[in-house]
């Protein structure tokens, strides 16, 4: 189990910074007010650089001025996730999934924070909620299925759908999860000799 927490934190760690900056590159009309564009970049800014309690504050302040905005409580509900404050992160996204159900990604980091706290049922629903959203989300699919096979009995068959739906969806190999699968990795480039 072990080794799989550190796979699934190589996973978060590898895409968080994407994840908070979902709006399309930096640019973040529509996602928050004009007046919060600023703060929205530095926060993106404080994020990339591991200053997660800048960005904190940061989007504390935003939601003070924009308190049912998404963007920003699904954003603070990483950064609170990234702090190991997992009782605030929740509270947040499931503000961001009561305003906005049809937003996958709080779902996904809804599930990713039901899995650290080992809520596995809790995480197998917000995660299947989020493929039912978006079911074109590589993201949802691979969290699914870490969430499967790290639960206790492990659902292997469960994961290896998951992971392969993932992989069919772009998404990067995972080899230790694929190890632990049995699925075969395929190759990228000219196989080694």
């Amino acid at each position: 189990m072990k080794m799989l927490s550190a796979i699934v934190a190589g996973i978060l760690a590898l895409t968080a910074p994407g994840l908070v900056a979902r709006a399309a590159g930096t640019d973040f009309s529509g996602a928050v007010p004009p007046e919060l564009i600023k703060d929205a970049d530095a926060a993106k800014d404080a994020f990339e650089h591991s200053r997660y309690a800048d960005a904190e504050k940061i989007y504390e302040r935003m939601l003070a001025a924009a308190p049912n905005n998404v963007y920003v409580l699904g954003n603070l509900g990483v950064v609170y996730f990234r702090n190991h404050e997992y009782k605030p992160a929740e509270a947040v996204l499931k503000e961001a999934t009561a305003i906005a159900p049809k937003d996958g990604f709080a779902y996904v980091i809804l599930g990713i924070v039901y899995d650290k706290e080992k809520r596995f049922g809790e995480a197998i629903k917000a995660l299947d909620r989020a493929t039912a959203i978006a079911p074109k989300s590589s993201y949802a699919f691979m969290n699914l299925a870490f969430v499967y096979v790290s639960q206790e009995p492990p659902d292997k068959e469960a994961a290896r759908k998951c992971y392969n739906r993932a992989i069919e969806l772009g998404a990067d190999p995972e080899p230790k999860l694929a190890g632990l699968l049995g699925v075969d990795i395929p190759w990228v480039g000219a196989p080694p000799r």
